[in-house]
């Protein structure tokens, strides 16, 4: 794995040929793109099952400095289980899906290796809708919302810290944490092509 490691970033600094003042090809750019969505967070619930995650982002490059600052509007979708009660025939898991969509402004820091290959750091802050938040409880096999809670959060705070790779100015692969209340927090990992 060390060696692993250390190829790689050998590798990378070996491409250092980058001119600073033409990362980007384009001004503005539209992404499109998909991922899975993975939440540690089990809440009450057994289990957790990984879910979908579809996005569209424009972005404004700067030329002279390896900045972009953009919109991203983002769905998201995955569920958690409770283990099935053998005593009910047939005996059958009770699960609920937790679906959301975000909308978010934001910046990430490019750090260019060559013309075609750059990592990125940055994040995103916005507002979110979420259908099901942590007023969800409990209590023996039935779970319910907290008396006088809504149900759902209108439109909660969201932050999505991110880090990732723009491989030919096309392909963007990312790794992000989205944090929203504790029922709709969860890790990201997206695939979008940049047109």
């Amino acid at each position: 794995m060390k060696k692993a490691v250390l190829f790689v970033f050998l590798l990378l600094v070996s491409l250092e040929g980058f001119a600073g003042n033409d990362w980007a090809k384009r001004t503005w750019t539209f992404e499109v793109g998909l991922g899975n969505i993975y939440t540690p967070n089990k809440m009450f619930f057994d289990r957790v099952v990984p879910g979908l995650s579809a996005y569209a982002e424009a972005n404004y490059n700067f030329r002279q400095i390896p900045l972009s600052v953009g919109a991203r509007i983002q769905g998201d979708v995955f569920g958690r289980q409770i283990n099935p009660d053998f005593n009910d025939i047939p005996p059958m898991p009770e699960s609920e899906i937790f679906p959301s969509a975000r909308l978010l402004l934001t910046a990430d820091y490019h750090i260019p290796f060559n013309r075609n290959l750059s990592l990125f750091v940055g994040s995103g802050i916005g507002i979110g809708k979420c259908e099901i938040t942590e007023n969800l409880v409990r209590e023996g096999k039935n779970y319910y919302i907290i008396p006088g809670e809504p149900y759902a959060t209108e439109y909660p705070f969201s932050l999505q810290p991110r880090i990732g790779l723009l491989i030919v100015h096309s392909l963007r692969v990312s790794l992000s944490y989205t944090y929203g209340d504790k029922a709709n927090s969860f890790f990201g990992l997206h695939a979008g092509y940049v047109f």
